[in-house]
């Protein structure tokens, strides 16, 4: 067999990276090992990769061709944007939640694809991809079973109640791929995670005594600050400054994010700015400088959004978002982060999320600043 260090060097230059950090390393040759294994890496540190290279891992180290790894995606916007990034490399990657037609339905199940991503209720709800993984060619080269942003199985596949159903059922059935993979190892990818999250995790993927690799998620660039926002006081009063930038300084503006805990709330906190700017909104070629995204975006909205985010010279300078937005997607030149909530007394839910959230964007090392915004 070829030596894992080897594998390394060919997965740098497959990738095209002159060398992996060293928790990357410990990760892969631990998996190698046979340990499932728990990443909780800040952004920037290259999480994605540590599934995104085991096909050609185990295909050097086991001498074999066609190894097949499983990735469980929350979001179809991030598997999108990796599925692609990873084509662009000559990597055969694809998401079977975008699969259309019957041909592509037969290569996937015909092993042709070394990334296949998923989200959960299409690996467990859909009986064609639910049975593909226990065919002849998954028993023979499936390698792994990825849970990319696994901090989502506390907020979405656990309920703080007994009278509240989960918001999707399929995040607390995940321990199923351990019946229809018994063999395969499980790397659980995260970017923050508290200890009672990452407890849920294991519990949730029957993930016993995993090799947990973590390293503190501080970015020491970031300023956080609170705002306090009187419930009596006209919402205006408290988004003025951020059309006032946008309006002065127009593509010069700070690339601005603001969070907000659902769609209704999206829409008055758009509607609000959008008012405030008028004609203003539009840069001299009619292009606009303030969108809103959530669940219920219009794809042709979202693929817009999403491409001028990839470019720091993209035009969308405010983007009013749900959490729809966010989790692994690479925004370039992303200085202000805002998070919106409706009522004081969610605070701990409100705090988790923002801090979630600002990981997506402040990869840079330059200063940049996250503000909570509270009613009270």
């Amino acid at each position: 067999m070829v030596a894992v260090e080897k594998a390394l060097k060919a997965v740098c230059e497959k990738f095209r990276f002159k060398e992996l950090n060293a928790y990357l390393k410990v990760a892969m040759e631990k998996f190698m090992q046979g340990r499932d294994i728990f990443v909780n890496f800040p952004t920037g540190y290259g999480k994605s990769l540590k599934f995104q290279a085991l096909p050609t891992m185990f295909d050097m180290v086991m001498a074999r061709q066609g190894s097949i790894v499983v990735v469980v995606c929350p979001l179809l916007n991030l598997s999108k944007d990796q599925v692609a990034y990873l084509n662009s490399l000559g990597i055969c990657a694809i998401n079977i939640s975008d699969v259309e037609n019957e041909g592509d339905s037969r290569d996937v199940e015909a092993g042709k694809y070394s990334l296949v991503y998923g989200t959960p209720e299409s690996w467990l709800d859909n009986d064609r991809w639910r049975s593909m993984l226990t065919n002849k060619v998954y028993s023979e080269k499936l390698c792994a079973i990825a849970v990319d942003e696994a901090h989502v199985l506390r907020q979405r596949g656990t309920s703080s109640t007994n009278d509240h159903a989960v918001f999707r059922e399929c995040y607390a059935r995940l321990h199923e791929f351990r019946s229809l993979a018994p063999k395969e190892q499980i790397v659980a990818l995260t970017a923050t995670a508290t200890n009672k999250t990452r407890d849920t995790i294991f519990d949730i993927l029957l993930m016993k005594d995993p090799y947990v690799i973590f390293d503190s998620p501080n970015k020491s660039n970031l300023t956080y600050s609170i705002h306090y926002m009187e419930k009596e006081v006209d919402i205006v009063y408290y988004l003025g400054w951020l059309a006032d930038d946008l309006r002065t300084n127009k593509e010069e503006c700070a690339r601005t994010i603001v969070y907000c805990q659902t769609i209704k709330q999206c829409g008055v906190i758009y509607a609000t700015i959008r008012g405030l700017l008028g004609k203003d909104m539009f840069t001299p070629n009619d292009e606009a400088m303030l969108e809103m995204l959530h669940s219920c975006t219009p794809v042709a909205n979202k693929n817009t959004i999403m491409e001028s985010f990839s470019t720091e010279a993209g035009k969308i300078r405010v983007l009013v978002a749900t959490i729809a937005f966010g989790m692994g997607v690479n925004c370039k030149a992303t200085f202000q982060l805002t998070s919106i909530d409706p009522v004081f007394n969610s605070i701990p839910s409100t705090v988790a999320v923002a801090f979630i959230s600002q990981f997506l964007c402040f990869k840079r090392i330059e200063p940049a600043r996250a503000i909570l915004g509270l009613h009270v």
